[in-house]
């Protein structure tokens, strides 16, 4: 002598955002593809309308761009002998005077950020 009741016919907040947003889930697949297309642009990421960095941690590029140049230099192919190794330019660098923050020479890791 229960009744059933069909809970999914109470509309709850949650709900009628969704009806509200999709449409009732027909148009949410060409939304999630153009979401998926912005955030994988990079011009777009981590940027506003106009352009600038919006947040976040300044790269090597902005910081010291004259070290970034001189490590692009340094990891040019030469005529004889190939490419240097990360840990090389980060040896040329803090001879020719260039070091991270700390006053040490740069890890491999962060000459490979910089290129």
């Amino acid at each position: 002598m229960g009744l059933a009741f069909d809970f999914k016919l109470i509309p709850t907040p949650s709900r009628l955002l969704l009806d509200e947003r999709s449409d009732g889930g027909l148009s949410a697949a060409p939304r999630a593809r153009n979401r998926k297309a912005r955030r994988c642009d990079p011009d777009t990421e981590g940027r506003r309308d106009g352009g600038a960095k919006v947040e976040g941690r300044k790269n090597h590029a902005e910081l010291r761009p004259q070290v970034v140049a001189e490590a692009k230099r340094l990891r040019r192919k030469r005529p004889k002998g190939g490419q240097r190794s990360y840990r090389q330019i980060a040896a040329e660098l803090f001879q020719g005077g260039y070091c991270n923050s700390n006053g040490r020479p740069f890890s491999p890791s962060s000459i490979k950020a910089m290129l």
